[in-house]
């Protein structure tokens, strides 16, 4: 897609044919599936692949996927974690209540590079969904984390955990990435620690 600052464009065949987004595309094909698929209450209603959002510099994707978790859990969705990402557009992170709510999983993105190709790569992640226990969004588990002011404040059990983290780590010479080495070894073992 190409986007001027106000415009967008996008072509579905590598840039051989672009076509200006004014509102809200089907994926070729996709409505015909969708209500051959569909009981008949719900032809017609096909979701979107792109569309436009009041704002003009965002637009909505949709991954392909509907959405549908467990009673307690919610899909919190963002940009891939340790990926580098792009400069030509950024994932808005969201929560969606997918405990409840069921239907296409659309992710917002902002789109930031003008009149330069922006690629969304069918082989590459740009974004990741993970549950998030609703729990962890209620005031109570928001409102009891420990909060600690100023270096003084810190206990012998905080600087004794520094120093096996980073001290020992800068000593040793550590590489890049140990500390993802670890923390899988940790998992499999099931050490809480």
């Amino acid at each position: 897609m190409t986007f001027s600052g106000y415009d967008i464009r996008f072509s579905l065949d590598e840039g051989d044919t672009w076509h200006p987004l004014d509102d809200a595309i089907q994926y070729p094909g996709f409505r015909t599936r969708f209500d051959e698929s569909a009981p008949e209450r719900i032809r017609g209603y096909s979701p979107p692949f792109l569309a436009r959002t009041a704002d003009r510099d965002i637009l909505q994707v949709w991954t392909g996927a509907l959405a549908r978790t467990r009673p307690g859990l919610h899909s919190y969705v963002r940009g891939p974690v340790n990926l580098r990402r792009t400069d030509a557009y950024e994932v808005l992170e969201g929560v969606i209540q997918t405990d409840w709510w069921f239907g296409p999983l659309f992710t917002n993105i902002r789109l930031l590079k003008t009149d330069v190709p922006i690629f969304l790569n069918k082989d590459a992640p740009f974004i990741q969904v993970q549950p998030l226990p609703v729990e962890l969004m209620k005031d109570k588990a928001l409102g009891d984390a420990p909060v600690a002011h100023g270096l003084d404040a810190l206990t012998e059990q905080d600087w004794t955990a520094y120093a096996d983290t980073v001290v020992r780590r800068m000593q040793t010479r550590q590489r890049l990435g140990d500390y993802a080495v670890e923390a899988r070894r940790k998992g499999k073992s099931g050490d809480p620690s």
